[in-house]
């Protein structure tokens, strides 16, 4: 029987996001209604036409930049390997990482684990999960090409259920047991 399992994560804006929008949106705001005031005053004489393009470039430039700060990730199990996606724009997707769960040497709770973790050296952390929430998980994973690393995820309970499946129950222990 075949197994698949797609999970959509929205990362949530950091603070400093929100000010680079604003300004962002501040300074387009202005380039534009200065373009567009060189135009109609005729500043830069046969020139002035260009203007108008110039402020459409503008406002062009700043939607897609605004809209490429928001960012997804999508955690697709088929078959016991977990496909990890970065989607900015929920329309350009990138592979962050992917890797077969029978293969995971540790698994277990972020929140428990955390300092353990941090302390250790790792070759590569994947980490499409939102720090501040709760019911974050670990694999430990060994690669061929990376070596040993550490991938964050943040499944919900469906997912969970799925993983479970493939995950190695020495591995898995008692954080994904049914209760």
């Amino acid at each position: 029987m075949d197994i698949f399992n797609e999970q959509l994560i929205k990362r949530k804006d950091r603070p400093i996001e929100k000010v680079m929008e604003i300004i962002i949106v501040v300074i387009a705001c202005i380039a534009i209604v200065l373009c567009f005031l060189a135009a109609i005053l005729g500043v830069f004489g046969a020139f002035s036409s260009l203007f108008v393009l110039v402020a459409f470039g503008i406002g062009a430039a700043a939607f897609f930049y605004l809209k490429s700060l928001s960012i997804e990730y999508e955690y697709s199990l088929t078959n016991g390997e977990l496909d990890i996606d970065k989607i900015m724009g929920q329309s350009k997707r990138k592979r962050m990482y992917s890797f077969l769960l029978r293969e995971i040497e540790e698994f277990g709770d972020y929140s428990k684990d955390k300092e353990r973790l941090q302390n250790r050296e790792f070759s590569f952390r994947v980490s499409p999960v939102n720090l501040d929430d709760s019911g974050i998980y670990y694999c430990v994973v060994r690669d061929s090409v990376h070596g040993v690393g550490v991938v964050l995820l943040q499944p919900n309970d469906k997912m969970r259920e799925s993983m479970r499946v493939f995950i190695p129950r020495q591995v898995q222990g008692n954080v994904l047991s049914r209760d």
